[in-house]
């Protein structure tokens, strides 16, 4: 399924700048219809940035967080909460107010519970 040169990610006959994985499901035509695969993840956040003038242009201004949480801002309206740690974390929420734009952890108006950043 998908697995010819590019992996469907290049046009036929072109070949891929890096290589690719024989691992199942990493190719465009397995990820496509789930909704957890990293093309979603992808296409959501460049969907994503494309609709927030402040992830483009908006400034930086880094946010107090736990180690492996990286946390900043982005112009005026923008918080980002990135965990990269092998562990989950909990991200004190309140005072932010707005929606989540994206998210891969569980979250409620008090704080966030950020699934580890890095998989095995």
């Amino acid at each position: 399924m998908g697995r010819g040169a590019g992996g469907g990610f290049t046009a036929p006959g072109a070949t891929p700048w890096l290589p690719l994985s024989a691992q199942p499901g990493v190719t465009v035509e397995e990820q496509r219809p789930d909704p957890g695969s990293m093309l979603r993840l992808g296409r959501d956040l460049i969907a994503l940035r494309r609709s927030a003038a402040d992830l483009r242009s908006g400034g930086y201004e880094a946010l107090p967080s736990p180690d492996g949480v990286w946390a900043y801002r982005r112009g005026g309206g923008v918080a980002v909460v990135l965990n990269l740690d092998d562990e989950a974390h909990r991200f004190d929420t309140a005072g932010f107010r707005g929606r989540v734009g994206n998210a891969t952890g569980r979250w409620s108006s008090t704080g966030s519970i950020l699934p580890p950043g890095k998989r095995s």
